[in-house]
């Protein structure tokens, strides 16, 4: 028999519950979702390549790794909360500007012809346009007509360096019986782009609970520091040559700085206000509509992009080669978008519950306009089919389409020079003028974001909600953007379309679930390893910082963890562990050259998922995947005299090194181990672990071309694995007695290839630790603990283009023998609803460290923890 909805004041309970089950909606956006829980969501997105038609590009399609960890809290009864921490890291081809692909901008000018040295974006002169309709003509770059009319556009692709964005919000909500508030703040923190907002919304439930009203409002400001594009700057045309040359708009300015650098800097303001209401239409259906107003002032462009325009000069017109045949030369400027924008969306959703099959079925509609001339259109619908067991399959389909904006243009053409020469009227004299303004559009923008098209999206998640209360996810979407996909018809070119494939993987604990459980448990007179799963044997907790530090106590025992590890290097330079001066490092520690650049300051972030489960009561499989970012930032040797005698090329990858920080980040290696249980004893047990790394993460990282020049692979530290399988066995003991706990620990990690396939293999690690614990009143333990560690040097070296100007680019420059000590804190709550939650901190500082070569300076090491088991 088919389970019904229940009926009564129940009914709008129901309908969220089968809206929630819908896969965007598993993970609650807001603090009323639920009381207690915990999430964390890995995300990987491709993007296909572009069509550049016959031009072979060395730019890779953007690609990005994403974390997401959530927390839902109740305080009590009324006021609840939810933190949310969000980092996305990518890197990859973008397009700069469009256009006409007989402009030839993603050709290099070497010999090969293969793009990617520089995004071409000034063709300069030789330029032919039909005279009737303007459009461009084909030649051989060189002044020789070859053909008719070539219309076929194209995006100019220009690289991004890996880049990392870091979001932290919150959400404060306090609930009466009929209504609710709701208090939000957060921050977006890019390298050129920094964005602080926060919110106030209510909502007020009549109609016996049947419907609800919704009014929220926001506030954001934001400010942009972007160094411009330094490939593509020599290219965008600066008419005067002076400070005032730089002003973009009201609101923004391009600061210059003596090395070339140029920053453009502004600011903008959002408003926001929406107004929804729900409404119960009988016990299966519910229904959703929403009226939504923002308001934009400030520097709304991007200033990465660029416009091309055609200067027709009239008094060059005798260089045409023949008669209807228009001579022209290209400039690119930066893109210009009004300061003020008015956005509206409505928006309608259906969430229906569907006995027959128990599933849950989500339509939405959305309509979106703006004063820029965008009209935009959503339709998307999902399908959440229960299979029993906890198993859930979700298949959703979206479909989007949208008009241009009215200032959106791939290119423009003007019937003025570049230059002309004009009488002053003050002196009298010739002066060289640059071209008219005024005689350009206020506004123009070539990104394609802008143009018409539509938009078309499919996938389906995979999800199984334990009896524990913890639900894993795993997730596919395709998307397709084209100009063919646009409602009605009259999208943009085939130029701009492109595909994507995003991935996810996604874990989350209800803790009201598991204290639920447990104290069914305990009420049940569950035995004491049920009670206590997932504690180590004896109930000692290891620092913060110790992996495979216990095993987990009863078959079928299952436990979640996470943890964070964050290391610092900066200050002096050591040879093993002697300082070394600025002369000693440009002599001693580079090749022949000499160092160019030392490093400044290194920092590496750690999120590390812990899944332990135990098939048999000696047997406790572990896996781990993890998530790291690391910065580092340089400065250079040389004085500006030293600076202008250098090679070009050499020259452009010091200004890149000195001037602009290094970012990685990414999906790190994943690990997969095994802990047997050797012997178990009241107050002592020993265990080991053999497991391995698998090579999920990316060793191919490289620097973004720059100044026309291949700039080659990053650092070895900013690769964001080993590449190579590695075995990692230990052995632990751990004791306690009397309130103390003691344990210690060899590890080993053993590089199982020679090489990985950028060509070379991190050294073999040997450490032995030692801790000591006290317990506390209240749960509380305080530790200390000594670390000896052995790490080898590299072997092998890049084996594609790597530029040696810094003592990090150098292989023999990476291990060491380290002595650290550390001191801790744990957190166990004996009662509650966090009962079965183990939270660590601990500090590491470094004692003694002696290099391998030349290396910067060991600051310290953090490492949190938190587990929870079952």
């Amino acid at each position: 028999m088919s389970r019904g909805p229940p009926s009564g004041k129940g009914a709008l309970h129901a309908l969220t519950a089968a809206a929630l089950a819908l896969p965007g909606l598993m993970q609650p956006s807001s603090c009323a979702a639920q009381d207690n829980a915990a999430a964390v969501q890995f995300g990987q997105f491709q993007e296909g390549s572009r069509e550049l038609y016959g031009v072979n590009s060395r730019f890779k399609p953007i690609e990005s790794d994403s974390l997401q960890q959530s927390v839902w809290f109740s305080l009590d009864d009324r006021f609840k909360g939810q933190i949310n921490y969000r980092q996305d890291t990518w890197s990859g081809a973008t397009p700069i500007a469009t256009a006409p692909r007989e402009w030839r901008g993603n050709r290099s000018p070497a010999p090969d012809g293969v793009s990617g040295a520089s995004p071409y974006l000034v063709p300069g002169s030789d330029l032919f346009l039909d005279a009737q309709t303007r459009q461009p003509l084909r030649s051989d770059g060189f002044g020789k007509l070859t053909g008719g009319a070539d219309t076929q556009l194209v995006h100019t692709l220009s690289g991004a360096s890996r880049e990392t964005r870091k979001q932290v919000d919150f959400s404060l909500r306090r609930e009466w019986d009929e209504s609710a508030l709701d208090l939000s703040a957060g921050t977006s923190i890019e390298n050129d782009y920094v964005s602080r907002f926060g919110g106030i919304g209510g909502r007020w439930d009549f109609n016996q609970k049947l419907t609800a009203l919704n009014l929220g409002m926001s506030y954001s400001t934001n400010r942009t520091r972007a160094t411009l594009d330094h490939d593509a700057t020599p290219y965008i045309f600066n008419a005067c040559g002076n400070a005032r040359c730089n002003f973009v708009s009201s609101t923004s300015h391009i600061e210059d700085f003596p090395s070339g650098r140029k920053v453009l800097h502004g600011d903008r303001r959002d408003w926001g206000a929406v107004a929804g209401i729900t409404q119960v239409i009988n016990q299966s259906t519910q229904v959703n509509a929403s009226l939504g107003y923002t308001r934009n002032r400030g520097y709304l462009a991007n200033p990465y992009k660029v416009v091309e325009v055609a200067f027709i000069d009239p008094d060059q017109q005798f260089l045409a080669p023949l008669p209807g045949v228009l001579y022209v030369n290209a400039n690119a400027l930066l893109e210009q978008r009004p300061e003020l924008r008015n956005q509206w969306l409505w928006n309608v959703r259906l969430a229906r519950y569907i006995g027959a099959t128990d599933a849950g079925l989500h339509v939405q509609y959305s309509h979106f306009r703006d004063d820029w001339g965008i009209r935009a259109h959503t339709l998307a619908a999902e399908w959440a089919q229960p299979f029993g067991d906890g198993w859930t399959v979700t298949p959703r389909v979206r479909y989007y389409t949208q008009s241009a904006a009215g200032f959106y243009t791939p290119y423009l053409v003007t019937d003025q020079g570049q230059f002309s020469t004009r009488t002053d009227p003050a002196t009298g004299q010739a002066i060289i003028a640059p071209f008219d303004r005024a005689r350009l559009p206020a506004n123009y923008s070539s990104d394609s974001r802008l143009s018409a098209y539509g938009a078309l999206a499919g996938g389906v998640t995979l999800s199984k909600l334990f009896a524990n209360g913890v639900t894993f996810r795993l997730g596919y979407e395709y998307y397709q953007h084209a100009g063919k996909l646009k409602w009605r018809g009259g999208g943009e070119g085939s130029y701009a379309d492109f595909d994507s494939h995003l991935l996810s993987a996604a874990l989350k604990l209800d803790l009201d679930t598991v204290a639920s459980r447990t104290g069914s448990e305990r009420s049940a007179g569950a035995n004491t390893h049920a009670s206590h799963g997932g504690h180590a044997t004896g109930g000692g907790a290891a620092p913060a910082g110790v992996m495979f530090g216990h095993v987990l106590t009863g078959a079928g025992d299952f436990m979640v963890g996470y943890r964070y590890m964050y290391s610092r290097q900066a200050g002096s330079v050591l040879r093993r562990s002697r300082p070394l001066d600025d002369a000693q490092l440009r002599i001693n520690a580079c090749d022949a050259m000499g160092c160019l650049a030392v490093p400044v300051a290194m920092s590496m972030h750690m999120h590390m998922l812990d899944l332990m489960v135990a098939p048999t009561d000696w047997l406790t499989l572990m896996f781990m995947p993890q998530f790291v970012d690391m910065n580092m930032s340089m400065r250079g040797l040389l004085n500006q005299a030293e600076q202008g005698a250098l090679a070009p090329e050499v020259r452009a990858l010091y200004q890149h090194h000195t001037l602009h920080g290094h970012t990685s980040g990414g999906i790190g290696d994943t690990g997969i181990y095994t802990v047997f249980k050797l012997f178990d004893a009241p107050g002592r047990q020993m265990h080991a672990t053999v497991g391995f790394t698998a090579p999920t993460g990316n060793v191919g990282l490289k620097l973004r071309d720059t100044h026309q020049v291949d700039a080659g692979y990053d650092h070895y530290g900013m690769q964001l694995g080993s590449g190579t399988w590695d075995l990692n066995p230990s052995i632990t003991y751990a004791g306690e007695a009397h309130g103390w706990s003691w344990g210690a620990q060899v590890s080993a990690l053993v590089r199982l290839q020679k090489r990985n396939r950028s060509g070379y293999a991190l050294g073999d690690n040997l450490q032995a630790t030692l801790w000591a614990a006290y317990g506390l009143p209240g749960g509380l333990s305080a530790s200390a603990r000594a670390v000896h560690a052995r790490q080898g040097a590299i072997r092998g070296e890049f084996d594609g283009t790597h530029y040696k100007l810094s003592p990090v680019d150098y292989a023999r420059n990476y291990g060491g023998r380290y002595s650290d000590f550390g001191v801790g804190i744990s957190y166990r709550p004996p009662t509650g609803a966090f009962a079965r939650n183990h939270f660590g901190l601990e500090w590491l500082q470094p004692v003694k460290q002696d290099h391998n070569g030349d290396q910067l300076e060991r600051r310290g090491v953090l490492n949190a923890s938190w587990q929870h088991g079952f």
